[in-house]
């Protein structure tokens, strides 16, 4: 990708509803941008905090990308939304020695050296310099209360006091105003009084002539209980009909059940234990997704419920296009490994072969996920342990880091009815 934006910064005033703000510059990771608010009255900052008050989206083809804030760090109208290209002064590429030099690796060093000369270069505008051609001056140590002023002694700059000028003099008495003629407004009426309290209870009246009327029939009451049920009757002299036919015998073993679902959450690894005799089981990943770019999906087997994982160096062998005889661990994933961007994630479903039976355990693979370098990969294939064990147990993680997040959904098939 060529690099055609100078821009290193973009500013933009918050609404206290918009939560996604675009910036135009490339960056190559979400901590290549700070993300700071500003109060634009008093022109304090705050630096927000990466997957805490914003995440980042970075355009994979082009330059530039957006950052959202969460529900609870929207900018209000108040501030400024300040957003800086930072990416650090390092050098991340490794060209192979008498290896194949892809195109795409160096386009982005080189892509990378521009960016960080941009930075440089905004940030030597933004400081205070001398005009053309005047060398050799120097600005004294900061002091509290102080201004600068030009010594006259070679060119020198030196702290002096701020100097208050004497008081002018008092200006003549303006003239006096005419006196108002004119009537205030009348003041409103006064709040009603309290009522005041209740009279004397008035005389009984007489009493009134004759008897009051019958008062109405009352409801009917409620239904008597059900009486006791009468004799049972003489059995019937019919025959028996005949024995129908049997029928047919129901479906047998091979049935698959859902036993339960793992949620990823920045784990180092994932261990899925309890693996029965007589099973199939049947592991399903979900959206897989690294914490570190160029990063394997790697699996490992345990013989004792989980409390070790076997990871010498020959122990296992696999192949999903590419493969190894002796290994340390059956790999998942293909190409250069999964990445980080919002893409780059993964699918496998995993089989493993009557892992309680004390053989060398077989598994069988396939799934899809998209390379670190934008590229799609559809690993198939499987593995097995080289030693006979009955495994109980097993362990998914990375190469290198943390899983971010995914879910793992296990089934087991039985093997017999």
């Amino acid at each position: 990708m060529t690099i055609s934006n100078e821009t290193t910064k973009r500013k933009v005033s918050g609404d206290g509803v918009e939560l996604t703000f675009s910036f135009p510059y490339k960056i190559y990771a979400d901590t290549d941008i700070l993300v700071r608010t500003q109060i634009k009255t008093t022109l304090v900052y705050t630096t927000m905090v990466l997957g805490v008050d914003y995440s980042v989206s970075i355009t994979p083809l082009a330059e530039g990308g957006t950052i959202t804030f969460v529900i609870g760090s929207v900018p209000l109208s108040t501030e400024w939304v300040e957003m800086d290209s930072n990416i650090p002064n390092t050098q991340p590429e490794q060209i192979p020695v008498d290896g194949n030099l892809r195109e795409d690796s160096l386009e982005d060093a080189l892509d990378r050296n521009v960016r960080q000369t941009q930075q440089v270069e905004a940030k030597a505008d933004a400081r205070v310099s001398n005009p053309t051609g005047i060398t050799g001056a120097q600005l004294p140590i900061p002091e509290d209360g102080k201004i600068l002023e030009w010594s006259g002694t070679g060119g020198a700059m030196v702290n002096v006091d701020l100097i208050t000028g004497p008081t002018g003099p008092t200006g003549p008495a303006g003239p006096t105003g005419a006196a108002s003629t004119v009537t205030g407004p009348t003041g409103s009426t006064g709040a009603t009084g309290a009522t005041g309290g209740t009279g004397p209870t008035g005389a009984t009246g007489a009493t009134g002539p004759g008897s009051g009327a019958t008062g109405a029939t009352g409801p009917t009451g409620a239904t008597g209980g059900t009486g006791p049920t009468g004799a049972t009757g003489p059995t019937g002299a019919g025959v028996t009909g005949p024995t129908g036919a049997t029928g047919p015998t129901g479906p047998g073993g091979g049935s698959t059940e859902f036993v339960s679902l793992v949620t990823i959450s920045n784990d180092a690894t994932i261990d899925i234990t309890g693996f029965a005799a007589g099973y199939d089981y049947i592991l399903i990943l979900d959206a897989i997704d690294p914490q570190t770019d160029a990063t394997h999906l790697w699996m490992r087997t345990s013989t004792d419920g989980g409390s070790t994982y076997d990871s010498g160096g020959s122990d296992y062998g696999w192949h999903t296009g590419v493969g190894d005889n002796a290994d340390s661990e059956i790999q998942l994933s293909a190409g250069t490994g999964l990445g980080t961007q919002a893409d780059e994630i993964g699918w496998w479903h995993v089989e493993l072969i009557n892992p309680a039976a004390v053989t060398n355990t077989g598994i069988v693979l396939y799934g899809t996920h998209m390379d670190s370098n934008g590229n799609m990969q559809p690993p198939a294939g499987g593995g097995q342990r080289f030693s006979a064990a009955d495994v109980d147990a097993v362990r998914f993680l990375m190469s290198s880091g943390n899983l971010v997040s995914g879910t793992i959904g296990i089934w087991r098939r039985k093997r017999s009815a």
